[in-house]
């Protein structure tokens, strides 16, 4: 099944702690990103390239600047796994958000777009978020 992916990038943005990369799945806000990146780094994992799709629209906004928006279909599915014997071979890890924690995380490319394997908040043998210090290294890195 084909999703809609919508990704709009602006410009500009006020402060350090705004997003500069908004990506909605759907009608929902799933995802963004403050740097480029964070933002690259989805796309990776997306198995988009931007360089392949048109833009939808491009407008000016004294708040943002230019604001581009793009129209994507692709099939990126997210499922929960809970032990690490889930995990197809061939898969790369990442550190991704599962349950509003940053968990190692899992991807394989698909024809159609990707596959994502997030551990399940109540695996305990594979759910182990970022300790502290981690978790302000990856957010300063890939925001």
């Amino acid at each position: 099944m084909e999703n809609m992916i919508t990704i709009c990038v602006l410009e500009k943005v006020e402060s350090e702690f705004d997003y500069k990369y908004i990506i909605e799945k759907g009608a929902i806000s799933w995802d963004a990103y403050r740097t480029k990146k964070g933002f690259e780094r989805f796309l990776e994992i997306a198995n988009i390239n931007l360089d392949n799709c048109e833009k939808h629209d491009v407008s000016e906004s004294y708040k943002h600047g230019r604001v581009e928006s793009y129209l994507i279909y692709s099939e990126v599915l997210e499922c929960y796994f809970w032990n690490i014997e889930e995990i197809p071979k061939g898969a790369k890890k990442f550190t991704g958000l599962s349950n509003g924690s940053y968990v190692e995380c899992y991807y394989i490319h698909t024809d159609k777009g990707s596959k994502i394997f997030k551990p399940h908040p109540n695996a305990k043998e594979v759910y182990k978020p970022l300790i502290f210090d981690e978790y302000i290294k990856h957010i300063k890195m890939y925001g």
